[in-house]
């Protein structure tokens, strides 16, 4: 069965697509009066203007700034300006991003804040330009792997996440990159404030201030491997650098799903198996989904392998592999299948199965199990010129003295697939 997984990946359209607009005219600017003063402010529609070196006296529209770079202050929570335009006249003009027009002065940018100066008036309106906020990432849970000293360690975390050593007590109070590096080397050390990492912008590596935690920050997904190096101090013989540590760094999983290695669709109540590279034989197997439901449910390949290679003990003990293995490109009767494994004619109703399907070669599966599940239609009519496979041979449970065993060409097999007579 082909399994396709669909990966979505949203596109940054520019914030004048999704922008909002608010203008402070004549009478919001004419109500401003903000005197000497700093941090003296004003808020309307989400804008707000501060004082930060200068005064504003709105009822003639002056504006006088101190300060070259920074008289005034706007800000915003609805997201970034991306647009101011004030309109007015400009007498001296301070400040990045700001151009003068006639009449008046325009900044252009992305940031929720920013400065300006130095003297205006006349100023009868505002309007800013406010692109909306971009969406906060979804934490991105992983699992970590550190490998050194021929051995791994894994932990899994939600990213960004800081790995960090306990500088105070070491092993005897430890954080999780103490363990770490204690499960790796089987050392009793601590942190020595000495560390390097390269191969990924998204891994950072340092020591705090107080205490002198070193740590290791997982900021994002990345490709490939990551080197962090450092020491411990040994505190027991007080060697200080003496023991090194190199650890490479990995997230697990990154690896692209593996193509699958078989179409399998039921239509036209035909069991249809196609293997994608055409080469080889391979094992069908259709049981009842909830039987396979109530005795395994997960359909992971170690619960799937563990339970298809008992079936196929039992096939190859009973020399009947010729009912399951097909090669090529084959519309298959499901039902054959199902009964040469159980003892009735034509179980199948109008229920719920699984055909499971994987390589076969001597006897024995190969690599992965590959699973569809679906609602048995009947039987397939018969076409001419279309190879269909339809099996006769059939098996027979029976008990003797309260035990199940299995009859096929007048030979007696139990439950592992081993001839009793």
């Amino acid at each position: 069965m082909r399994k396709i997984f669909t990966f979505l990946f949203a596109a940054l359209m520019s914030v004048g697509m999704f922008a909002t607009t608010v203008t402070w005219d004549n009478s919001t600017l004419s109500s401003i009066i903000l005197y000497d003063g700093d941090g003296n402010s004003f808020t309307k529609d989400g804008v707000t203007l501060t004082v930060l070196d200068g005064m504003i006296a709105g009822m003639d529209g002056n504006w006088r700034g101190y300060s070259n770079d920074a008289s005034f202050k706007f800000s915003t929570s609805l997201g970034n300006f991306t647009r101011i335009e004030i309109t007015g006249n400009i007498n001296a003009l301070g400040g990045s991003g700001w151009t003068q027009t006639s009449p008046g002065a325009v900044w252009t940018g992305e940031t929720n804040e920013t400065t300006f100066g130095m003297s205006f008036d006349n100023v009868s309106q505002i309007v800013f330009t406010i692109g909306e906020p971009e969406p906060e990432p979804e934490p991105a849970e992983v699992t970590v792997v550190f490998a050194a000293n021929n051995k791994t360690v894994e932990r899994t975390v939600t990213l960004p996440h800081t790995f960090k050593c306990s500088w105070d007590n070491g092993m005897d109070g430890p954080d999780e990159l103490d363990i770490i590096i204690h499960e790796l080397y089987n050392d009793y050390y601590y942190c020595n404030s000495n560390m390097n990492a390269s191969g990924s912008d998204q891994v950072e590596v340092g020591t705090e201030e107080a205490p002198k935690n070193d740590y290791i920050t997982i900021k994002g997904v990345f490709e490939g491997t990551v080197t962090v190096t450092g020491d411990y101090f040994d505190w027991m013989t007080g060697e200080e650098g003496a023991h090194n540590y190199s650890i490479t760094i990995s997230i697990k999983g990154g690896e692209p799903e593996p193509e699958p290695l078989f179409e399998i669709s039921y239509e036209d109540k035909w069991l249809k198996v196609n293997p994608t590279d055409g080469e080889g034989q391979y094992f069908v197997f259709v049981e009842d989904k909830e039987y396979y439901d109530n005795r395994y449910i997960q359909y992971d390949q170690t619960t799937m392998q563990n339970y298809l290679d008992y079936v196929v003990g039992v096939v190859v003990g009973m020399s009947a592999q010729s009912n399951f293995v097909f090669s090529g490109e084959k519309d298959i009767d499901p039902d054959p299948i199902y009964h040469t494994w159980y003892d009735n004619d034509h179980l199948l109703i109008n229920h719920d199965y699984v055909a499971f399907v994987f390589k076969f070669e001597n006897d024995a599966r190969v690599g992965d199990v590959e699973y569809l599940a679906f609602t048995y239609a009947g039987e397939p009519e018969q076409e001419e010129g279309i190879e269909h496979i339809v099996l006769t041979e059939k098996a027979q449970k029976v008990i003797v003295d309260g035990m199940i065993y299995i009859v096929r060409d007048g030979k007696l097999f139990n439950l592992t697939g081993a001839q009793v007579r």
